[in-house]
């Protein structure tokens, strides 16, 4: 009865504004259990960077594979993409920071060194997804837009991300140093 008092493209417009919602709110709950994990404020923040980076392959893929349209079964595998696309980043710095804090190394070595270790690991988990979702995308047309999306924001987020993380793992720690070494009322100016 809600439907059809509100007419089906308002309930059309309300389901598509939840599920934005949702993704939004999926971001932000990842950062906040991220900078509790990480004990840091900006170390979340180049882990999240990942999640842009979806975008690079992702609209491109549902332009030239399906019929452009970005509607429901897209957010959704948007949303599944943000705890997904992080685990680079993740793998990354948390590798780092162990040899920081563990062995005292410089942060321009550690991550150098996470990046070389884990780029194995990295690309074997992305290439396992994509192969698994392969099928979905190659045989069901109704599921194949969701599969693309998944598939297209792992590969250039998964890629890109094992370039951008170590540039930012390194700007951020720079950035937190400087803010440190602040005098007080400079700090509150800085914000």
């Amino acid at each position: 009865i809600e439907q059809y008092s509100e007419g089906s493209s308002a309930g059309f417009a309300k389901s598509f504004q939840e599920l934005l919602l949702a993704l939004v709110l999926a971001i932000v709950l990842s950062y906040f259990v991220l900078a509790i994990f990480f004990g840091s404020l900006g170390q979340p923040l180049v882990i999240l960077f990942t999640v842009p980076l979806t975008f690079l392959g992702v609209f491109p893929a549902l332009a030239s594979f399906t019929t452009g349209e970005f509607g429901f079964l897209e957010i959704i595998g948007l949303i599944i993409l943000v705890g997904i696309v992080e685990n680079v980043a993740i793998f990354l710095i948390d590798a780092a920071n162990q040899k920081i804090r563990d062995d005292q190394w410089e942060e321009k070595r550690a991550i150098s060194f996470a990046s070389g270790i884990r780029f194995r690991p990295v690309i074997l988990t992305k290439i396992t997804a994509i192969a698994s979702l392969a099928p979905l995308a190659l045989l069901s047309e109704f599921y194949r837009s969701i599969s693309l999306v998944i598939i297209f924001g792992l590969i250039t987020s998964g890629f890109t991300s094992l370039i951008t993380t170590p540039i930012l793992f390194i700007f951020f720690r720079w950035l937190s140093r400087s803010f440190q070494a602040l005098q007080w009322w400079h700090k509150i100016l800085f914000f």
